[in-house]
């Protein structure tokens, strides 16, 4: 009997310190988890300059962090130009609002990676004029934007009432795209070039070519497809050249 008890005793002292040790594991694992999650919480930046700057100055925003994925940005102080300083990817950008003067966002020959929305209010100005504009996820572009030379890439979409101007007689590259529009589309000049591992357009609102332009697979691969649910015009062309 004395043997039984003392086994029975062990048994179930150890028993305890097993569960004891469980329960500060699991506090432990829990605690790392809430940090965790705090610290890879999404924030969203207010640019706070009220004179043009770089991006990745951290001064130049509220908090003083530099935006990258998993943040917002709202650039709205108006007569600034926000210029990108390298590669970056970011959750959202809010450019703009109904203001007087002009609130400037530029590649300046970076890439901006789209992971949310890029809205662009009467006051923004946006132009995709070097560098690349990628879309990842949810790459939802609204208000107006220009396409003037470089490249889009991954997987954009143009909002309903949203305006794309294609403009300058640069080619203007989306090898490796696809690209949904929902609103108006301008294509005024340049070439448009796909390709590479495929380019796939599928136009559900207005694309509307006001001279004429080629659209090619100078990126070869998988090819270059322009699928129309909605309305394709021809507006204008150039005059002829007569020799």
């Amino acid at each position: 009997m004395l043997e039984g008890n003392i086994y029975r005793s062990w048994n179930s002292n150890l028993m305890k310190n097993l569960l004891s040790t469980s329960r500060v594991s699991l506090a432990v694992a829990l605690a790392v988890f809430l940090l965790t999650g705090l610290a890879g919480r999404a924030a969203t930046i207010n640019w706070t300059n009220t004179a043009s700057g770089g991006w990745n100055t951290a001064a130049n925003w509220d908090p003083n962090t530099i935006p990258g994925a998993g943040d917002t940005v709202i650039i709205t102080n108006t007569d600034v130009t926000v210029s990108l300083n390298s590669a970056t990817t970011i959750d959202g950008i809010t450019l703009g609002g109904f203001f007087a003067g002009t609130t400037t966002l530029s590649l300046n020959n970076q890439t901006l990676a789209l992971n949310g929305p890029l809205t662009v209010f009467p006051s923004g100005s946006f132009t995709v004029d070097s560098g690349a504009l990628v879309g990842n996820t949810n790459a939802v572009l609204s208000g107006t934007l220009v396409w003037s030379a470089a490249s889009l890439g991954g997987t954009l979409t143009l909002a309903p009432g949203g305006l794309l101007n294609i403009s300058t007689g640069n080619d203007h590259n989306m090898p490796n795209c696809v690209f949904t529009n929902n609103g108006t589309v301008l294509w005024a000049n340049g070439a448009i070039r796909g390709g590479s591992s495929g380019t796939l357009i599928y136009n559900y609102g207005l694309w509307d070519a006001q001279s004429d332009q080629t659209f090619n697979n100078a990126y070869g691969g998988n090819g270059t497809v322009f699928n129309n649910y909605g309305t394709v015009r021809k507006s204008a062309a150039r005059t002829p050249v007569i020799p």
